[in-house]
């Protein structure tokens, strides 16, 4: 039990201090559609009907993420309050670390809803330059793993 109690902290606390759980990332100077996982669709040689869809389309999705933003102020003093108790409350730590969860679910999905829906707009040949795009990265993001294993093990 002790082990998933820690487990959970040890969780919650990593959603906390990636910053990312709760970061309003709408304000990038580099980025044509406001977001920098959207950057890729500047390389696929979009229309101007297509980039004012795309645009729409994630102007809708900022609307949603800001709906439903939980209040982090509230979820970073639950989360001091735990850490600093005396005595670990259990039940609100498993509470907690499900506000966490069902967070990053509905930003999951609403990301996977947002390339579908782009998805559907782009020309079939600019859907082949978006899964070779995509390959290559993961194919470099690989490599990058497999060096990085390889100096852990001080190889």
């Amino acid at each position: 039990m002790k082990k998933k109690v820690l487990t959970t902290l040890l969780a919650t606390t990593l959603l906390l201090t990636t910053g990312s759980a709760f970061a309003d990332k709408t304000e990038h100077k580099n980025s044509v559609f406001g977001q920098p996982y959207f950057k890729i669709y500047k390389k696929l040689d979009l229309s101007k009907d297509q980039k004012q869809q795309i645009k729409t389309i994630l102007k809708e999705t900022r609307k949603q993420h800001k709906a439903e933003k939980p209040n982090k102020k509230q979820f970073l003093n639950e989360h001091h309050q735990l850490v600093q108790s005396k005595i670990l409350d259990e039940v609100a730590l498993n509470n907690l670390a499900e506000k966490a969860a069902n967070h990053f679910k509905k930003r999951f999905i609403g990301r996977v809803k947002t390339e579908h829906k782009i998805w559907q707009l782009l020309t079939p040949e600019q859907q082949q330059k978006l899964m070779e795009y995509k390959a290559k990265r993961m194919e470099k993001r690989q490599k990058h793993m497999e060096k990085r294993e390889k100096h852990k093990k001080g190889e």
